[in-house]
């Protein structure tokens, strides 16, 4: 898995300004986890420069994971970290994932950059 991250870090990502103008952070949050269809969002900050989110989602056979998303959202540079942390059903943790993802605007896309598909529409219930 480390290596997937290493490969990953070095990754050039283009979101073009079409794909920014109908990101919406918030939402992309909210889908965490199996797209978000079990988790319960218990804190949702999206409104200023800084952003977070909380969530519990249960798991099959009981058990649980929490979910949490903080940092700072600006046009030109995001800064999140992203922990998932997972609990059997008698609530013995059995993991942590933490994750920082920090992208920076550097100017139009270029030859060679990956510039990522639309987001899939989540599934309401």
């Amino acid at each position: 898995m480390q290596a997937m991250f290493d490969a990953m870090a070095g990754m050039s990502i283009c979101l073009t300004p079409q794909a920014a103008a109908k990101e919406d952070l918030a939402q992309t949050m909210e889908q965490i986890g199996p797209r978000g269809q079990n988790c319960k969002i218990g804190k949702r900050d999206d409104t200023g420069p800084t952003v977070g989110l909380s969530a519990v989602c249960p798991q099959d056979g009981g058990g649980t994971v929490k979910v949490s998303v903080t940092g700072t959202n600006a046009a030109g540079d995001r800064n999140l970290t992203m922990k998932s942390e997972g609990f059997d059903a008698s609530g013995v943790a059995e993991g942590v994932m933490e994750m920082r993802v920090h992208t920076v605007r550097s100017g139009p896309c270029k030859a060679g950059d990956i510039t990522p598909p639309p987001a899939p529409m989540a599934v309401k219930r």
